[in-house]
């Protein structure tokens, strides 16, 4: 093959990948995952005083209620759980709203 085939085939599988990473893109900026806060965990007095779990669309930093972590937090869960966990009020209307409601 001449210098100019390997470009052009180097240029169509750019061209695939490019497309497949906008389809995976797409695919997490729908996706929604349940988490909770993790606090500052500065000691063990907080636990068990049950959670509130948001919905994260797409892996990002606020919540779709407006819910983020504080300054001095330790963020969001790092293990997402299934959507079906949400529990905060405002979350589960803009989930509804949506039609992407929780089972």
């Amino acid at each position: 093959m001449r210098l100019n085939d390997w470009k052009a085939q180097a240029m169509e599988y750019s061209d695939v990948d490019k497309a497949a990473q906008a389809r995976a893109e797409a695919e997490l900026a729908q996706k929604i995952d349940a988490r909770r806060k993790i606090g500052r965990c500065a000691n063990g007095a907080e636990r068990g005083k049950g959670y509130i779990y948001h919905a994260i669309k797409g892996g990002a930093w606020t919540a779709m209620c407006g819910a983020k972590p504080g300054r001095q937090s330790a963020g969001w869960q790092s293990e997402p759980e299934p959507v079906e966990r949400v529990n905060c009020p405002r979350c589960l209307k803009k989930l509804s709203s949506a039609g992407t409601e929780p089972t």
